[in-house]
């Protein structure tokens, strides 16, 4: 199975620990190319939180978030609001052991209902 499209996602974290490797997939299956906009949601106690960032999405294509964002805060979780489309949402990471390569995890992002998005 899989989810339908949304406007906005929120992503979860799926880092374990460090060292950890983690990454954003955002995906357009539609027509025309959109940009989305990511801001983190830091966890408690988060002292420096990384600006939005706008990433911008090809038509029917896969783009990877911009690394420096995501592991600027491995732990918190992302809010993703496109500025016109939809989109699918995928945060994926390796951590601990070695080199931050001992586990793996994926997660689908948990979409937003459209009424709650505020652009």
């Amino acid at each position: 199975g899989g989810a339908a499209p949304a406007e906005a996602w929120v992503v979860l974290p799926t880092v374990a620990g460090r060292p950890s490797h983690p990454r954003l997939v955002l995906a357009n299956p539609g027509p025309e190319p959109i940009a989305v906009r990511l801001s983190a949601l830091p966890p408690a106690g988060a002292t420096e939180v990384p600006g939005p960032v706008r990433v911008e999405l090809p038509a029917r294509a896969a783009v990877s978030a911009p690394a420096a964002f995501v592991e600027a805060l491995p732990g918190a979780a992302v809010l993703a609001v496109s500025e016109g489309g939809t989109f699918l949402a995928v945060s994926a990471s390796t951590s601990l052991g070695q080199e931050g390569l001992a586990g793996n995890a994926a997660a689908l992002g948990v979409a937003v209902p459209a009424r709650w998005v505020s652009r």
